[in-house]
């Protein structure tokens, strides 16, 4: 974790798994979790002697799941993190692969390394030149030197779409993404019409993301295909202007405060999120169809948990005050059913 010390890192780590489930049991996760201040930008991953040598003899698997996600970054910063990061993680694994064989290595990149591609996007390595923003560009290169420089590692590629919060509560720790457009309109500072288009949006609930990497690490196949795609495929069942419709009725059925007497234009700050809401293209799941499927894992189509989102941005401010969230009872009674 980025911290200050070890115990601000577990403080991190308790505060998001609050906001995360609203609950949180102390005896467990002290047997469980062990965390250490890290720092993926640094060649040495911030690691003192000490705990480096107990991951080199200890550590069986890896997610690296660390990342600049700002569309918005200069090249050369997001770089730091999602290419350079990545090379340090690789580095490391390399390290404990060569002392004891690793089981799994997994690298959370993102589906939209096909830049500005469209049509279908398969499971597989492309050459891609033309990038939407400095998050693709950065997460594309960082496949890249995974693939030419770590080769020899157990390194399994997992690329989500578009990550929105959980399927049953709506809970995510920031409402980014999926929500800023939205938000946008719902506050007057975006016309609607600009961003109203036929496209399909392709977007995954969090929990099925976090559950299918669980799944995937402890999956009875050894070798795992690479890249996977963690999309929702078949289920991405509505357009960017049926979400938009949707959000704009739900807040009037919530009294949700609108503010849509006065567009204005912020062409600057939306432009980032154009290429999502203009080019056609779908994500094949071959490979996660064929691996979770027989698990009875499959993402659930956006349309029957849009609104528990809605709800979750709505009572949080939009993720500004996590504390004021009342959607975990809907998982609750969930579990209980």
């Amino acid at each position: 974790m980025r911290a200050k010390s070890d115990q601000e890192g577990l403080a991190r780590v308790l505060d998001a798994i609050v906001a995360a489930t609203g609950r949180i049991e102390l005896p467990l996760i002290y047997q469980k979790l062990r965390v250490v201040c890290g720092d993926i930008t640094d060649s040495r991953l911030g690691l003192s002697p000490s705990i480096r040598k107990v991951l080199l003899s200890e550590v069986t698997d890896i997610i690296h799941s660390a990342a600049q996600t700002a569309f918005t970054l200069p090249l050369d910063t997001a770089r730091q993190t999602n290419c350079l990061g990545a090379e340090h993680i690789a580095a490391l694994a390399q390290d404990i692969n060569g002392r004891r064989e690793l089981q799994r290595y997994f690298h959370i990149s993102t589906a939209f390394v096909c830049g500005e591609s469209e049509g279908t996007i398969t499971e597989q390595f492309r050459n891609t030149t033309n990038f939407s923003n400095s998050y693709e560009q950065s997460k594309f290169e960082a496949e890249q030197v995974l693939r030419k420089r770590y080769r020899d590692l157990p390194c399994t590629i997992i690329r989500p779409t578009i990550v929105a919060g959980d399927s049953e509560t709506g809970k995510i720790l920031a409402c980014n993404v999926l929500y800023t457009p939205l938000k946008w309109i719902l506050h007057g500072y975006l016309d609607r019409r600009t961003v109203e288009t036929d496209i399909l949006l392709d977007v995954v609930p969090v929990d099925y993301v976090a559950a299918a990497t669980v799944a995937l690490l402890s999956h009875s196949e050894r070798n795992l295909p690479s890249p996977i795609h963690l999309a929702a495929g078949e289920n991405s069942n509505m357009t960017v202007s049926e979400i938009v419709r949707f959000t704009m009725e739900h807040a009037r059925r919530r009294k949700y405060m609108l503010h849509t007497a006065s567009h204005r234009r912020i062409d600057c700050r939306t432009t980032p999120y154009s290429p999502y809401v203009t080019l056609h293209r779908s994500f094949a799941i071959n490979h996660s169809a064929a691996l979770l499927a027989p698990l009875g894992l499959s993402p659930r189509p956006l349309a029957e948990y849009l609104a528990c989102l809605l709800d979750h941005a709505f009572q949080t401010n939009w993720s500004k005050n996590l504390s004021g969230d009342s959607c975990t009872r809907r998982k609750e009674r969930a579990c209980a059913a």
